[in-house]
Parts: structure tokens; C-alpha cells; sequence
């Protein structure tokens, strides 16, 4: 068994994408729009460039991506957030600084008490990362 998150934009999945792919080094695996469906029914021209379907690689994980013809799908992050659990403190604070641009940072990368880095952001697109480097155990 495999968990995979799936995020879901309201019209501005490129933009989450193009933003991770700077901040995280994610690896666009595949990517459909919209106006790559096969249907019988026409495709709103708002929709022709969205994002219908994207899978993005993060170091060994899976993160989906699309935009959403529902706007409920989008409102609140329903207390969820990504944690993601790093390999080295330099690579974390850039990542951490460069999804934090337009973004807000909710709690800044600190050292805490329990024997890591750990810090807590939610990026422009109003999607909730906790980034976390376990220090080397003595």
C-alpha cells in the first residue's frame, strides 16, 4: 500500500507546479490538460490549458496535482499538510525559503526539543508544509 497526496487547484495548478518545481526540485512525471481528453462533449475554453491531471516526482513519493472544476475542492486546506522529512539542513532551508516566497511562514525552521529542525510554512497557494531534519542521534 502506497500513500499518495493529490492536490487540487482552482485554475492555477501550472503556477503550484512551476513554484515546486523551483522550491523542491520536483520532477513533472506526467502531465494532461483539459484539452488532451478524448470526449464526445466540448471542452469550455477556460478549461482548453488547465491542468486535468499531473504527477509529480519528490524524492521517493508520488504528489498529484490538478485543477479542479469545483470550487469546494479548493477552500481551506481541511487541517491537512504535507511534512516533509529531509536529508540535510542546507537543502531544507532552501527549499523552505524559496516555497516560502509568497507565502507565510508559520513557524520559522528552528531546533527544537525533540532533536530536529523542523519549521512550518503555507505556501502561495494557501497549501500547509511542515519541513522536518532528524539531527544524527548520539
Amino acid at each position: 500500500m502506497e500513500l499518495v497526496v493529490y492536490l487540487s487547484f482552482n485554475g492555477n495548478a501550472g503556477e503550484a507546479i512551476d513554484l515546486y518545481q523551483h522550491a523542491l526540485g520536483v520532477k513533472v512525471q506526467n502531465l494532461m490538460r483539459f484539452s488532451d481528453a478524448t470526449s464526445d462533449e466540448p471542452i469550455p475554453e477556460d478549461l482548453q490549458h488547465k491542468i486535468m491531471h499531473a504527477v509529480l516526482a519528490i524524492g521517493s513519493s508520488t504528489l498529484m496535482v490538478s485543477d479542479t472544476m469545483n470550487e469546494e475542492l479548493t477552500h481551506g486546506n481541511g487541517g491537512v499538510s504535507i511534512s516533509i522529512n529531509c536529508d540535510d539542513v542546507a537543502s531544507m532551508e532552501s527549499m523552505f525559503t524559496k516555497l516560502s516566497e509568497k507565502g507565510t511562514v508559520k513557524m520559522p525552521l528552528q531546533d527544537t526539543f525533540w532533536g530536529a529542525r523542523f519549521g512550518i510554512l503555507q505556501d502561495a497557494f494557501g497549501i500547509t508544509w511542515m519541513f522536518n531534519y532528524d539531527y544524527p542521534q548520539q
